[in-house]
């Protein structure tokens, strides 16, 4: 990763500055503060992949950025989607992408899930799933889809193609979404390996979870909608994590042991699809053990490590396997205070805490494998604002990349 490119990919935003002597009126802050006060932005911002252009949407059109010059150039109008292939003549506007490779881009439309060649201006129908599921997560291989319907699980392999992963009658167990009201750092609820041979989902069982009751105003009448929401000291919902093998079209379960209402969290694959890191955590939230899992069999390998804190324990990242080595990750924890990065082995030893001090490390922005070099954002200068650092894993040198002054966005 270039230090030159990814100070053009932060200076491309706008900080936005109030003027002291702006006086704001009821308009303003009440009926127009997206358009008047929110800080100008670039939709979706990405780097093209395998060289060193950007790509954001204007409008109605993907525009490229050549970041060497700071040019633009129109690379794909609307009208180039609309007219590559007849399911996507009903485009309102420039759908969300993801980059796939330096050709091809992906979209959703409607139901159906695309990928649009750019030299051949041609869509290709990749996949197709019924109706507008609650959930649905597209593989890394951009072709498989897992989806939920009626709190059960459904795997979409083509446009044709569907397997049903759960079967589950009762209402009360729902497969593939988020668990414990999306607390330490969970915010999804299926997991696809690196090479999209497996797929992990939580399944939760809230059956003895109390009803809260919800008024759903867009009707006339209002009606009643009950939620399942557990109140302090009530019954939580107990979870399980199943590993689907999609060759076999067979699901097997994580062996979990511990407390039938703890936490599940920070599920991660690692690089081989062999085996995948579960953090336990306990109700009190105050003892944490990472557990390594065999695929296979659902047996766990080895406790990696305890984490155990008087007051409380809070995993909120997945681990970050480095180096291109399937033998150490890094590790987010606050165990001296304050949140900082620590590597460790895959057997469980501790190789050496990363960055430290009284500043926090927020997350993760791009690990440099050759170099070994990860970014990171953080608060190293100033608690108050948002800065992107680069940290020598090996020497554990820091180096502040970003402007003082400002909030930065990465």
């Amino acid at each position: 990763m270039n230090i030159r490119l990814i100070a053009i990919i932060v200076s491309l935003y706008t900080t936005f500055i109030f003027a002291q002597n702006k006086t704001l009126n009821i308009e303003d802050v009440v009926l127009n503060s997206y358009s008047s006060l929110a800080a100008e932005n670039l939709s979706q911002l990405s780097w093209i992949p395998n060289s060193e252009d950007l790509a954001f949407v204007r409008g109605d059109s993907l525009i490229k950025i050549n970041s060497k010059t700071r040019t633009e150039s129109l690379l794909i109008p609307l009208h180039n989607l609309k007219s590559s292939h007849h399911s996507n003549q009903d485009l309102k506007r420039f759908p969300k992408i993801k980059w796939v490779s330096e050709n091809e881009i992906s979209f959703w439309n409607g139901s159906g899930y695309y990928l649009y060649n750019l030299k051949e201006n041609k869509s290709e129908l990749v996949n197709k799933i019924p109706g507008t599921p609650e959930v649905k997560r597209v593989a890394l291989n951009n072709k498989f889809t897992a989806y939920m319907v009626e709190n059960n699980l459904f795997l979409s392999i083509d446009a044709e193609t569907k397997l049903q992963i759960t079967d589950e009658v009762e209402k009360g167990i729902v497969s593939g979404k988020c668990v414990c009201r999306n607390e330490f750092g969970i915010n999804k609820g299926i997991f696809w390996s690196p090479k999209s041979n497996y797929l992990a989902f939580y399944q939760k069982d809230e059956r003895n979870v109390t009803d809260y009751p919800l008024v759903e105003i867009g009707t006339a009448p209002a009606k009643v909608k009950n939620i399942k929401y557990p109140m302090a000291g009530q019954t939580s919902e107990t979870l399980k994590i199943g590993i689907f093998n999609i060759e076999r079209g067979k699901t097997i379960w994580l062996k979990t042991e511990g407390d039938i209402d703890q936490y599940l969290t920070n599920v991660t694959w690692d690089p081989t699809e062999k085996y995948i890191y579960v953090a336990h955590l306990n109700r009190d939230q105050d003892h944490l053990r990472l557990v390594k899992y065999n695929v296979e069999n659902g047996e766990p390998v080895k406790t990696l490590f305890d984490e155990k804190d008087e007051e409380y324990v809070e995993p909120e990242h997945e681990l970050q396997f480095i180096c291109e080595d399937e033998d150490k990750f890094i590790w987010f924890s606050e165990r001296d205070g304050w949140q900082h990065l620590y590597l460790y082995n895959t057997k469980g030893k501790l190789i050496k805490q990363i960055t430290s001090g009284k500043w926090v490390v927020k997350n993760i922005a791009g690990i440099d494998n050759k170099n070994k070099v990860i970014y990171v954002i953080g608060t190293k200068d100033t608690p108050v604002e948002d800065h992107l650092y680069k940290v020598d894993i090996k020497t554990g040198k820091v180096s502040r990349l970003t402007e003082l002054g400002a909030s930065h966005k990465i």
